[in-house]
C-alpha cells in the first residue's frame, strides 16, 4: 500500500503505470498475501436464488392475479438471456407449403427463451408468470437482424379481446360477472383525461386457471371468425422468481438455521406455499429450474476478510465437470483472481440436468445495482470532467472506504432442473468443506483489497485532470478518456467492451500480455509529460469516434464560449484592475478575504482630510482607545507598539498593510456599500461616513449597555468629548465638525467589525 493518502497525483505510477522508484511492480497473489492468510473461521450458506417454471399447464394452491390491462412497459419480462432454453419444431418451408407437401424434417430448433415474444400475464406475490407465443418470433432487419420479443400493440389487443376476455368471462363464477365483464374499449372511454391505461387484475383460484388455458386453447384452435388467432397457439407460460436467496437459505451458523426445514428447497417451499411444488417437480407437466447458490463468508471478529476466487482452480472445475469455456471476470484486472461463467456443452446438460454455472466474488455487492441499470457514468462524462464524473467518483471512493469494515466472501451459483437441485442438496455440507481444502479462495483483508481499488481510482482520476488541464489537450483524448473508463468500470465489474475503438485501444496497449506479465494490467506506456499521452493507441480521434462524445464536445464547446464571453465581461486584467474592470461582487469578496492589499492598494495620506482641528483631535483619540482598550493584548503581534502621534498616524493605522504588520491573522469582510452594478449580493451595508454617524460618533442621545467599554468611551472617553462639543456649539458648527468627520471616514480603509 504505497503513496501518500493525501495526494492522488502519487498514487499514478505505483497503481496505475505500475512502478516505484524506477523499478517495476509484479503483483503474484500467493507471494503477496500467502495461503496462510484467511479469516478464523467461515460461515456458508445454501440457498435457492431463483426459480424458472416452464409448462403449458399452470397450477397453483393459492390465488393466480391476471393481468387485463394493456402493455405499459418497453421491454417484455424475459428480454435477457436466462440460460433456460426450450425446443421448437420450426414450421415447414415456403417450398412445402406451396406444394402441400409432407413435412420430412421434424428436428427441432434449440432456442433461447429471451428470443421468443412474451408479455405479462398473471402474478402470486414474487412468482410472476409470463405467457410466450413462438409463432410470433421474428427479427428486425434494421437492428442487427436482433430478435423482437416486446409483442406489439395491435397484436397484444387482440389477444385479449378475442382470447383472454372470452376465456375469462367463461371460467368466471356468476357473482363474478359484474367485474370480467369488461373490455379495452370500456376501461378507456371509463377513463379520465389525465387517467393513465389501468391494468385491472381478475383473481383465479386453481379450478378456474385450468378452466382458462383449455377455453384460451379452444377459442385460439376454432378462430371461428378466422382473425388470425393461429398466431397465438403454441403458447406456453413462464412463471419465475427472481432474487430469493434470502427467503430460501440454510447456513452453518446454527441460529440461523430453520429447524423445520432440512434443506433450502424445504424453505422455498415454506415461504411460497401458493405453488403446487409437487406438480412442478414432474417432467412431464413442465420444465423446473432453480439457481443453487453455495455461499462461503469469512467469519473473523478481529481482521474482515475479502474472499477472491482463484481463476486456476476454477477453470480446472469447470473443466472437469464439463462445462464450456464461458467468460472470465478479471477482479481489478488481475491475472489469477476474479470469477467465471459458463453454459453446462450440450451433450452434458440432457445427462446432469445442469444448464449454467457462475462463480463471483460478493465484493461485487458493493455497488450492485438492481436490474441492468448502469454501475458507471458515461464516457463523455470523463471526456469534460463534468459534475456527473466528479459526483460518481466520489460515490465510488466512499462505498469502497465503507467496505473496509465488513466481511465479503464468494459464491458459486449452479442452474439446473428441480430434481438435480434435490439431488445437490443431499451432504452439500462435506461436498463443500471437501472442495475448501484445494484452497480455491485467496483470502486478502478487505483494508488492503478496497485501499488498493481506492487508490487506482484515485490515480485514474488524477490522471484524467491532468489530461485535462493540458493546453492544448491531446488529439485523441476520446480514445483515453474511454481506456480509463474501461479500467474505472473493471474495477468491480467486467465491462462488455461494445465499441469498436475501445477494444482496439485495448489490443493495442496489450492488455492480456500486461496482465500475464505482471499479475495486474498497468498503463506502462503512460506520459503525461507527452501531449500524446498513450503513444501506444490510435493518435487522433476519428469522426466515428467522436459521433459517441457530440453530447459531450457541445458541453465543452458551450463552456468555453461561456469562458470567453466571461472573459470580455471582465475586461483588461493588469495592475490596476487586478481581477478585471468588471469583477462580480462574489470575485471582489473572495480577493479582499484572501488578498485585501491587491484590491485595495496603498493608503495615501490627503491633506483636506487636516482641515478641521476639532475633528483631526477626535479621530485621534477614538483611535487610540480602540487600538489601546478596544482589543485584546493577545491580538497583537509580539513587541508591536502602535504609535499615535496625528491624523495621518491615526487615520494609516486602519489601512490594510499597518493591520496586517500589527495584528495577529486579521480577518477581512468585504462591503458592499456604494458598490455599483446589479451583481452585489445579500443585504446592503453601511457605509462608513453613515457607521460615523450611527455607531462611532453617535448622538448625545444614544443609549448604551452598562458595563460596556462603549459606556466608558460615553463617559471618560472620546465621545464623553464629542457629546460636550455639540452641547457647547452651535449647529452650524456641529454641522462642520460631523462634515470634516465624515470625511476623514470616507479615507481610511477599515473599521472594526462591532455594535453599540
Amino acid at each position: 500500500m504505497v503513496g501518500s493518502d493525501n495526494e492522488d497525483l502519487a498514487f499514478i505510477e505505483p497503481y496505475l503505470k505500475g512502478s516505484l522508484d524506477g523499478k517495476h511492480i509484479k503483483l503474484h497473489p500467493d507471494f503477496d498475501h500467502p495461503r496462510t492468510s484467511k479469516p478464523a473461521r467461515t460461515v456458508i450458506s445454501t440457498d435457492i436464488d431463483s426459480v424458472i417454471y416452464v409448462t403449458h399447464e399452470l397450477r397453483v394452491k393459492g390465488v393466480l392475479k391476471i393481468h387485463t390491462g394493456p402493455l405499459k412497459s418497453g421491454t417484455p419480462p424475459i428480454h435477457k438471456h436466462n440460460h433456460v432454453y426450450v425446443h421448437l419444431l420450426p414450421p415447414p418451408s415456403e417450398t412445402q407449403r406451396s406444394m402441400k407437401l409432407d413435412r420430412d424434417n421434424w428436428e427441432t430448433r434449440r432456442t433461447p427463451l429471451s428470443q421468443i415474444p412474451n408479455t405479462h400475464f398473471g402474478e402470486m406475490g414474487d412468482f410472476k408468470v409470463a405467457i410466450f407465443f413462438p409463432r410470433l418470433m421474428h427479427q428486425d432487419t434494421t437492428s442487427r437482424r436482433r430478435w423482437v420479443t416486446r409483442v406489439p400493440d395491435e397484436v397484444h389487443d387482440l389477444f385479449l379481446d378475442e382470447v383472454l376476455y372470452p376465456a375469462l368471462q367463461w371460467v368466471a363464477r356468476k357473482h363474478q360477472g359484474p367485474y370480467v365483464n369488461v373490455t379495452r374499449e370500456g376501461m378507456r372511454r371509463r377513463n379520465g383525461p389525465r387517467d393513465a391505461a389501468p391494468d385491472k387484475l381478475f383473481l383465479v383460484n386453481n379450478v378456474q386457471l385450468i378452466e382458462l388455458q383449455e377455453k384460451m386453447d379452444d377459442i385460439i384452435a376454432k378462430d371461428i371468425d378466422d382473425q388470425g388467432l393461429a398466431m397465438f397457439g403454441s403458447y406456453f407460460l413462464v412463471g419465475d422468481i427472481r432474487g430469493s436467496k434470502l427467503l430460501a437459505t440454510k447456513s452453518t451458523e446454527p441460529w440461523a438455521d430453520d429447524k423445520d426445514a432440512a434443506t433450502a428447497f424445504d424453505v422455498l417451499c415454506k415461504n411460497f406455499p401458493g405453488l403446487d411444488w409437487d406438480h412442478m417437480m414432474k417432467p412431464k407437466k413442465g420444465a423446473l429450474y432453480m439457481d443453487f447458490g453455495i455461499a462461503i463468508h469469512p467469519d473473523d471478529d478481529k481482521t474482515p476478510y475479502v474472499g477472491l476466487w482463484s481463476l486456476h482452480h476454477l477453470r480446472a472445475s469447470y473443466h472437469y465437470a464439463g462445462f464450456l469455456k464461458g467468460n472470465v471476470h478479471h477482479a481489478a484486472q488481475l491475472r489469477d483472481l476474479g470469477g467465471l461463467q459458463a453454459e453446462m456443452s450440450k451433450g452434458l446438460e440432457y445427462a446432469t440436468h445442469i444448464n449454467f454455472r457462475s462463480s463471483y466474488c460478493l465484493g461485487f455487492e458493493v455497488v450492485r445495482r438492481p436490474g441492468k441499470q448502469v454501475y458507471s457514468c458515461d464516457d463523455g462524462d470523463a471526456y469534460t470532467a463534468n459534475q456527473t464524473y466528479q459526483r460518481f467518483m466520489e460515490n465510488q471512493l466512499h462505498l469502497f472506504k465503507l467496505a473496509q469494515t465488513n466481511n465479503w466472501g464468494v459464491r458459486d451459483e449452479i442452474r439446473a432442473s428441480g430434481l438435480a437441485v434435490q439431488m445437490m442438496l443431499k451432504g452439500w455440507r462435506r461436498k463443500v468443506k471437501e472442495f475448501m481444502k484445494w484452497n480455491s479462495i485467496v483470502w486478502v483483508p478487505s483494508r488492503v483489497w478496497f485501499g488498493m481499488l481506492m487508490r487506482r481510482l484515485r490515480a485514474i482520476r488524477a490522471t484524467q485532470f491532468q489530461i485535462l488541464r493540458m493546453d492544448p489537450q491531446p488529439t485523441n483524448l476520446a480514445i483515453v478518456s474511454s481506456v480509463l473508463m474501461h479500467m474505472v468500470r473493471a474495477l468491480t465489474i467486467t465491462p462488455v467492451v461494445m465499441k469498436a475503438y475501445i477494444s482496439a485501444a485495448l489490443k493495442d496497449l496489450h492488455q492480456g500480455e500486461k496482465m500475464d506479465t505482471w499479475g495486474i494490467f498497468f498503463l506502462k506506456c503512460l506520459d503525461l509529460q507527452d501531449h500524446k499521452v498513450l503513444p501506444d493507441v490510435e493518435k487522433d480521434d476519428d469522426p466515428h469516434i467522436l459521433q459517441d462524445f457530440v453530447g459531450a464536445i457541445a458541453q465543452r464547446t458551450l463552456a468555453q464560449r461561456r469562458m470567453a464571453q466571461y472573459a470580455k465581461q471582465k475586461g483588461i486584467v493588469n495592475d490596476s484592475y487586478p481581477i478585471g474592470q468588471n469583477p462580480t461582487w462574489e470575485e471582489l469578496e473572495s480577493e479582499v478575504k484572501n488578498m485585501p492589499q491587491r484590491i485595495m492598494g496603498d493608503w495615501d495620506w490627503d491633506n483636506a482630510c487636516d482641515a478641521h482641528a476639532d475633528a483631526a483631535r477626535l479621530f485621534v483619540k477614538m483611535s487610540k482607545s480602540f487600538w489601546e482598550k478596544g482589543f485584546q493584548k493577545d491580538h497583537f503581534l509580539p513587541a508591536i507598539q502602535i504609535n499615535i502621534t496625528c491624523l495621518e498616524d491615526a487615520m494609516k493605522s486602519w489601512s490594510i498593510q499597518s493591520i496586517i504588520n500589527s495584528v495577529i491573522s486579521p480577518h477581512f469582510l468585504a462591503s458592499n456599500a456604494n458598490y455599483p452594478g446589479s451583481s452585489k449580493r445579500g443585504k446592503q451595508d453601511v457605509p462608513f461616513e453613515k457607521l460615523r454617524e450611527q455607531l462611532y460618533f453617535c448622538p448625545p442621545s444614544t443609549a448604551t449597555k452598562p458595563n460596556t467599554k462603549w459606556r466608558y468611551l460615553v463617559e471618560g472617553g472620546y465621545l464623553r468629548d464629542y457629546h460636550q462639543y455639540i452641547r457647547d456649539h452651535t449647529p452650524e458648527d456641529v454641522w462642520a465638525l460631523d462634515r470634516a468627520l465624515n470625511t476623514i471616514f470616507m479615507k481610511i480603509q477599515c473599521l472594526p467589525s462591532s455594535s453599540a
